[in-house]
This record gives C-alpha cells, sequence and structure tokens, in this order.
C-alpha cells in the first residue's frame, strides 16, 4: 500500500478511533462492576458443592477481557495521539481540507471547501495532496511524491 492511501484510510478511521475510546472505557467500566458483583456473590452463599462452581471460572474470564480491553484502549489512545501530532504538522487551511474530505466526510465536501475557501476544486485538490504527503512524512518517514 503507498503512503498516501495509507494517510487516507488512517484519516477515515479516526472519529471511529474515537468512539473506540469511549466504548473501551466504558466496557472496562462495567467488567469492573461486574466483577464487583462477582465477589459479593462467591461470600454472600452458602457453598453446595452438588454443581461445580464457575464463579472462579467467570472472575479470571472477567480479568483476562478487562486486560485485553486496557491494552486495546492503551494502543487506541497511542494511535490517536500519534495521528494528532502528525495533524499539528499542518497548516489549518490544510487541516480544514483533509477533515472535510476524510474525517468527517460529507457529501458535496468539494464544493463546499471551494466556496468557504473561494478557491477552485483543482487548488482544493492540490492542496489536499500536499497535505497528505505531509502526513505521510510525519507519520511513516516517507516521502509519498519520490
Amino acid at each position: 500500500m503507498n503512503p498516501r492511501a495509507q494517510v487516507v484510510e488512517r484519516l477515515c478511521s479516526y472519529e471511529l478511533m474515537c468512539v473506540a475510546v469511549k466504548n473501551l472505557q466504558e466496557q472496562i467500566r462495567w467488567l469492573k462492576l461486574h466483577q464487583e458483583g462477582l465477589h459479593a456473590v462467591r461470600t454472600d452463599r452458602v457453598v453446595v458443592k452438588c454443581q461445580p462452581d464457575r464463579t472462579e471460572d467467570r472472575l479470571l474470564d472477567n480479568i483476562e477481557q478487562r486486560r485485553k480491553m486496557e491494552i486495546a484502549l492503551e494502543n487506541t489512545r497511542r494511535w490517536l495521539r500519534i495521528t494528532d501530532r502528525a495533524l499539528q504538522m499542518l497548516s489549518k487551511e490544510e487541516r480544514r481540507i483533509l477533515q472535510k474530505l476524510y474525517i468527517r466526510k460529507t457529501a458535496g465536501a468539494v464544493n463546499e471547501l471551494c466556496q468557504q475557501l473561494e478557491m477552485e476544486k483543482s487548488s482544493i485538490y492540490r492542496k489536499r495532496d500536499r497535505a497528505l504527503d505531509k502526513l505521510a512524512l510525519a507519520l511513516y518517514g516517507v516521502d509519498s511524491e519520490k
């Protein structure tokens, strides 16, 4: 995959990654609450040895799920920090163009940008390409023009 295509894919995933952070945080909180409930169940009941006790298994599963989600949360936050740092290397205009075209993609984005920035479509596309090349360099250390 060429660097410019990687950048486009990254920009298109940006908002989903932001949502993932919020969802992972909520799921981790839910698992912690669920774990507290498992502890309570274990200490509040009379042990009857008719059936095997699955509380320990559920507790271990909960801990493992939470550990995996905490790793995913940290990786997602790192991905966002790296992307944000690279985006800061662009001018406001370049960020605006990429945001409209990829991050918060909407129908008619190019025409809207033409009106807002008082530019022709060809100028918008040239600025987009330059911004994508800058991001490729900032993110991957690769000059996509070469």
